[in-house]
């Protein structure tokens, strides 16, 4: 039985000069500079309130700095070594050693904070925190890392249909696990009430949920790579990137903050709000809208992906719309549209790439 066919890689020529042009390398040179100088960024950044503010950091958290404060001045020192890495090798080809360094330490990142969490459940609030500095780098670092690899071949060939699997597997998530603690739940108490009795499913379908918003940012930068102007392709990617930023935040908070506000109805009213806001309204907005690049991107995509590759546009702008509004029927009614038709598109894609 055959693999299932990677995007192809096109090749163009420099204007005037005939030599042929590899704009999948355009692709990667490009992205690779955006995502150092963007982890190096944020690092840094981290690094300075670790260091200079804790109090400030972990009071955005709603907790007081766990821990003695020396251990997180030792830890904005590392973070600020590695961002300042990043920021260099954005000069240079080579940065693999460099970023499979920061990939293991951003996996060792999210192990501490489960196992501090375990102990903990203070801790569960540093999760937006792990999610904006760990998990949201994973797919690109790991990309980066394998990159030129046998294995990322075989990687690049997967990610439509992980990401169609993982979305399939979200939407049971939600339909089986998550809808008695979502707005879908019209009764605010009745949404406490729920995510209280079920917390410990409640965070593991939110869990499904941020891997497949991570392989909605592998489904595009794969899509991405067979675009033939690598400028257009980097632009799509870090519009997802974006996407996936709020997505992980929005989720994070889902998963590690509202159980613990079971009991004041007006905190979690409120936080939940702030999470429909970043996963339904910011998210969903840059997800469509790198979508759209992709697809305008694309002129040789067959018409009936362009249609349903449409139709999940669509679907994103009303979703996004019903969630700036607060309107849940249109939330639930939407999504309905949107995901089912982002797992076929996903599926798709892989002939129609060829």
């Amino acid at each position: 039985m055959r693999s299932p066919p990677a995007a192809r890689t096109p090749v163009h020529h420099h204007p005037g000069t005939g030599r042929p042009r590899d704009t999948a390398a355009d692709f990667q040179r490009g992205a690779g500079r955006v995502l150092l100088v963007a982890a190096g960024t944020c690092d840094v950044v981290l690094a300075a309130l670790l260091g200079l503010f804790p109090a400030t950091l972990f009071g955005w958290l709603g907790m007081g700095v766990p821990g003695k404060p020396g251990v997180w001045r030792l830890i904005a020192v590392v973070v600020g070594m590695f961002g300042l890495l990043y920021l260099h090798a954005a000069r240079r080809e080579r940065a693999r050693p460099i970023l499979a360094a920061g990939l293991a330490g951003k996996v060792f990142a999210l192990a501490a904070w489960l196992t501090a969490a375990h102990h903990d459940r203070e801790i569960a609030r540093m999760f937006p925190l792990v999610a904006l500095s760990s998990l949201v780098w994973w797919v690109p670092f790991a990309a980066r890392v394998l990159a030129g690899t046998r294995i990322a071949g075989r990687v690049r060939a997967a990610t439509p249909w992980v990401c169609a699997g993982l979305h399939g597997a979200a939407g049971f998530a939600m339909a089986l696990v998550l809808r008695g603690g979502t707005e879908a739940e019209p009764s605010p108490a009745a949404r406490m009430a729920y995510v209280a009795a079920h917390a410990a499913a409640w965070r593991a379908g939110f869990a499904v949920w941020m891997a497949a918003g991570m392989s909605v940012l592998a489904l595009y930068a794969w899509w991405a790579s067979a675009l033939p102007r690598a400028r257009l392709a980097v632009a799509a990617v870090v519009i997802a990137g974006a996407g996936l930023a709020c997505d992980l935040a929005g989720e994070s908070l889902y998963a590690g903050w509202l159980p613990l506000l079971t009991g004041d109805a007006a905190a979690f009213d409120y936080l939940q709000r702030v999470g429909t806001v970043l996963t339904s309204v910011f998210a969903n907005g840059f997800y469509t809208l790198a979508g759209i690049v992709l697809t305008l991107g694309t002129p040789g995509l067959p018409r009936r992906v362009r249609t349903l590759a449409w139709v999940v546009w669509a679907a994103g702008i009303a979703l996004s719309v019903c969630a700036a509004i607060g309107w849940a029927t249109g939330l639930v009614a939407t999504s309905g549209v949107l995901f089912p038709a982002l797992v076929l598109v996903a599926l798709l894609l892989p002939r129609a790439l060829r």
